[in-house]
């Protein structure tokens, strides 16, 4: 813009003193000089016009350059905006990423410490199986099959109802514990194998007798439940029993607590 700038000046320059020579020996010229002034003032005119016109067209794509140089600088912006978004929601996605694999850590080790102890306490019940009496055996038998299972079957049932079976089981033999369990079953004592009637008070000791009275037993749980022959008790056992199903009269019954 400054260099056309001064083309116009120098042009109006060049104009005002051709004209003013013309003027000097405008009297004495020759017409065939008079021509060429004129000539070269026209060409001079149409140069000046020509450089005009071009200024004026330079103006128009000036300003078109410029809306598009406005319009590039607000793409750019705009994209620029986008990447940093972008980059954003990548940090975002990656940090979730990394979150998420941190909790299902945490998960698993926790899975494996709860199965640790799961397996802790059933390891524990099952030691039982050989102190616990044969009744209260036969009321948790689902429960120890179910602890008895492989590793890969327990992953199957999962801890939810691993921690159920547990529980059932402990019920079980917190009720046998706290009443006074009436059965009848048959007991081997020295080989012979007798049809007797037996209370279990809690996991204590237990009193046996046959339907006669003639043949008694005791047994605790401190021998393994182990039945011990005892005949002499078979009368004060018979009527312990009668009692506890309501078929005598109340009455005082004094009995060892332990097995001789």
């Amino acid at each position: 813009m400054h260099f056309q700038n001064r083309i116009i000046k120098i042009s109006k320059l060049i104009f005002n003193v051709t004209i003013w020579l013309y003027c000097l020996n405008v009297v004495d010229a020759e017409d065939e000089f008079h021509s060429e002034i004129r000539e070269t003032i026209s060409q001079w005119a149409q140069t000046l016009k020509e450089i005009q016109t071009a200024e004026e067209d330079w103006k128009s794509e000036s300003l078109l350059l410029e809306g598009q140089k406005e319009s590039l600088a607000a793409e750019e912006v705009d994209l620029k905006n986008s990447i940093k978004l972008a980059k954003e929601e990548r940090d975002s996605s990656d940090k979730d990423s990394v979150e998420l694999v941190n909790k299902k850590k945490k998960l698993e080790d926790v899975t494996k410490l709860i199965d640790s102890e799961i397996t802790k306490f059933e390891n524990r019940i099952l030691e039982l199986d050989k102190v616990l009496p044969r009744p209260l055996r036969d009321k948790i038998a689902p429960q120890y099959e179910t602890m008895r299972l492989s590793e890969e079957k327990k992953k199957e049932i999962g801890l939810a109802k691993r921690v159920q079976n547990l529980l059932a089981a402990l019920t079980e033999i917190e009720k046998f514990q706290n009443k006074i369990t009436d059965v009848s079953e048959i007991i081997k004592v020295k080989d012979v194998e007798q049809q007797v009637d037996t209370l279990y008070f809690g996991l204590s000791i237990a009193y046996a007798v046959n339907k006669t009275g003639d043949w008694a037993a005791v047994a605790t749980g401190n021998n393994g439940w182990e039945f011990k022959e005892r005949k002499e008790l078979g009368e004060k056992i018979k009527q312990l029993v009668q009692i506890a199903r309501k078929e005598g009269e109340i009455d005082f019954v004094e009995l060892e607590s332990q097995v001789k």
